[in-house]
């Protein structure tokens, strides 16, 4: 901003947080760190979409987003072996991918 500017200081919370889902989605979650919704990419992950480990709270304890500068991905690696990859990049190689995971 040039001199007599206004400039807009926006932050947000980065803290992990979760969706819970009701009808045909009870029982899984959609996780989101600050504005930015995560999700499980086949490229990411050597596994069937439709038979997704079961992922608990603790799957998530001292998970901290992680950005790749070569894909530009932001991942969280979760302690159960799953990868989350940001939503802006799911599906971009072509893959399959659930944000209800």
């Amino acid at each position: 901003c040039g001199a007599g500017e206004n400039m807009v200081t926006i932050e947000f919370d980065f803290s992990l947080r979760f969706e819970f889902g009701h009808g045909d989605y009870e029982g899984k979650r959609c996780v989101f760190s600050g504005p930015v919704l995560f999700g499980c990419d086949l490229s990411e992950n050597d596994l069937d979409l439709d038979s997704l480990p079961c992922v608990t709270d603790g799957d998530f304890e001292g998970v901290l987003p992680e950005y790749c500068p070569k894909s530009g991905k932001i991942l969280l690696r979760l302690k159960n072996g799953l990868i989350l990859s940001d939503f802006y990049r799911l599906g971009s190689s072509g893959s399959e991918y659930r944000t209800w995971i």
